[in-house]
C-alpha cells in the first residue's frame, strides 16, 4: 500500500476473499498529489503524478461522517436508501456506496457522493449549490435537478455509464443582454433516447428557479421577453463544422436541427441576461466528436459535461489533433443596435481570448493595466449643425459637437465597458473613437429628427 492511501471495501461485495481484487475495493489517495492544473515540463524528463480534482481522497476518510463506511472501523454491506423521515436506512452515502433515492430529496449541505447512484421512477433528487460526485454508474429512472451552482461530476474514465429514461435538469446563466449578440454554448445533455440534441428538445426557459418552461422559437430576427416567458429567433441557431473555409462552414440548424454531442452552437437571446435550463440525458465518460479536425482547420466545440472541465487536460488529451491553443470568442457589441442593422455581422465587435497549457490571454489584452483616455471626436459634423450629447454624470447638461470638436473621458479602466449616450441630430453623424489619441473605430449615430434618443455603445479599452 502506498503511503497516505486508504482502501474501503465496496458495499456490494459480500463474499470473503483472502486475495486482493481491485474490483472489490475503492482506493482513496493522497490529497497532495497534484491536479491537472499542474503541467509537466516539456524540457524535463521528470513526470509529475497528477489526479482528477474530484478523485477519491484521504481527506474524505479523515472527515468521514460518523455513519459512513469511510469511517475507520465501520462497514455496512448492501445499498443505502433515503428514508421519508430524512435519514438513510443503511448508513450515510460515500464514494464506496450504492446510493438509492426513493423519495423526492433536496440535498443542500456539502457534497453528495456515491459510487453508484439510482434515482427511482417518479422521484427527484434536487441538489442546491453543491457538487454531486458519482464515481461510476447512474441509473436515472426519475430526475436529477442541479440548482444554482450545482454540478454533476462522474470520475470514471470509461464510456458512458448512464442508463434509464429519467432526465437531468441543469442551469446555465447567459450574461448576454442584447438580441443582436450571439451566445456561444454547448449542451451537457442529449435528447432522451438519442446521441444528439436539438435546441427545442433540450433548452428551456429557466427564469423561474426549478420551474423550467418551454421556449417559443419565432420567425424573423428578434427574440423577446414577455413577463416570465421568452422567445428566441429560430433563424440564428448555427454550428461550425471543422474546416478552413471561413463563413461557409457555418451550418444553419434552426430549433430542430440535430447537433452532435460535443459540438458547440450559437444563438441569439431574448434581449436580457437569461437563465436557461438544459433537460435531457446527462453526458459522461470518454467520447470522440463525430467530425475530425485537420491541419489549418477550426472547429466550434463546447464543454459537453454538466460540470466544469479542465482546459489543460483537454489540450493534453488532444495534442495529436490540435495546435494546443483554444480560442474563446467574446462578442460584446455592434456598430448598430437597433433594427435589422444590429444583426449585420460586419458590424460585430469582439475578440478572442486564448489559452494553452501554460498561460491564458484575455480578449482585451489584460497585460496592460494602466487607465486610458477615451475620446469621441466629431469628424464629419458641419459648422452650425450641432451634435448634442447628454452626460448623465453631470445631470442633463447638453454639449454641442461641431467639426473637430471632441469629448475626452480620462482614466477609463481597461476592459469592456459601456457608454450610454442621449443625443439629438438632424442628419446621420459619424464620431471617431480614439484611445490615447490613437484611432480605434467609428460610430455612426442615425438621424433622430432632432428628437433625443439613447444609444448604448461598448468601449474597447
Amino acid at each position: 500500500m502506498t503511503n497516505k492511501t486508504s482502501f474501503v471495501r465496496i458495499d456490494e461485495t459480500t463474499n470473503t476473499n483472502k486475495d486482493y481484487d481491485a474490483a472489490e475495493w475503492v482506493v482513496f489517495i493522497d490529497d497532495a498529489i497534484a491536479t491537472y492544473d499542474v503541467v509537466n515540463s516539456a524540457i524535463s524528463t521528470a513526470i509529475i503524478q497528477r489526479r482528477h480534482p474530484q478523485e477519491l481522497l484521504i481527506s474524505e476518510i479523515l472527515s468521514s461522517n460518523t455513519d459512513a463506511n469511510t469511517l475507520l472501523g465501520l462497514h455496512r454491506i448492501k445499498e443505502t436508501i433515503r428514508n421519508l423521515d430524512g435519514t438513510w436506512d443503511n448508513g450515510f452515502p460515500d464514494r464506496s456506496r450504492y446510493v438509492i433515492i426513493d423519495e423526492d430529496y433536496n440535498h443542500t449541505t456539502d457534497r453528495l457522493s456515491a459510487r453508484k447512484l439510482k434515482i427511482d421512477t417518479s422521484k427527484e433528487l434536487l441538489v442546491t449549490n453543491n457538487l454531486l460526485v458519482v464515481t461510476n454508474d447512474i441509473e436515472l429512472n426519475g430526475n436529477i435537478r442541479l440548482s444554482g451552482t450545482s454540478q454533476l461530476v462522474q470520475t470514471h474514465t470509461s464510456l458512458s455509464t448512464v442508463s434509464g429514461s429519467g432526465l437531468l435538469f441543469v442551469d446555465q446563466k447567459s450574461e448576454v443582454p442584447s438580441i443582436y449578440r450571439y451566445n456561444y454554448m454547448s449542451s451537457p445533455v442529449t435528447t432522451l433516447g438519442e446521441s444528439t440534441y436539438t435546441l427545442e428538445t433540450v433548452l428551456r426557459n429557466g427564469t423561474i428557479t426549478n420551474t423550467p418552461k418551454e421556449i417559443t422559437f419565432v420567425s424573423g430576427y428578434d427574440g423577446a421577453v414577455n413577463g416570465t416567458d421568452i422567445s428566441l429567433a429560430d433563424y440564428w441557431v448555427y454550428t461550425y463544422a471543422a474546416g478552413s473555409n471561413g463563413r461557409s462552414n457555418w451550418e444553419h440548424k434552426y430549433k430542430d436541427g440535430a447537433i452532435n454531442n460535443g459540438d458547440g452552437y450559437i444563438f441569439k437571446g431574448p434581449g436580457q441576461e437569461q437563465n436557461y435550463t438544459f433537460v435531457g440525458t446527462p453526458n459522461d465518460g470518454e467520447f470522440n466528436t463525430i467530425n475530425e479536425i485537420n491541419a489549418g482547420q477550426s472547429y466550434l466545440i463546447g464543454n459537453p459535461f454538466p460540470s466544469a472541465m479542465n482546459a489543460r487536460k483537454f489540450i493534453e488529451d488532444n495534442e495529436d489533433s490540435i495546435t494546443g491553443t483554444l480560442y474563446f470568442w467574446q462578442h460584446v457589441g455592434e456598430d448598430e443596435d437597433e433594427g435589422t442593422a444590429g444583426h449585420n455581422f460586419a458590424g460585430y465587435t469582439g475578440g478572442y481570448a486564448t489559452q494553452n497549457k501554460t498561460m491564458a490571454t484575455a480578449a482585451n489584452a489584460t497585460s496592460q493595466n494602466e487607465p486610458v483616455n477615451y475620446t469621441l471626436e466629431a469628424e464629419d459634423v458641419l459648422e452650425g449643425d450641432g451634435f448634442e450629447i447628454s452626460i448623465p454624470m453631470i445631470g442633463f447638461s447638453v454639449i454641442s459637437l461641431n467639426n473637430e470638436d471632441h469629448i475626452t473621458f480620462p482614466n477609463i479602466s481597461r476592459g469592456v465597458d459601456s457608454l450610454r449616450i442621449t443625443y439629438a441630430s438632424f442628419y446621420d453623424k459619424t464620431l471617431k473613437i480614439k484611445i490615447n489619441n490613437t484611432d480605434r473605430r467609428e460610430i455612426t449615430f442615425p438621424n433622430t429628427g432632432l428628437l433625443y434618443k439613447k444609444k448604448l455603445k461598448l468601449l474597447y479599452v
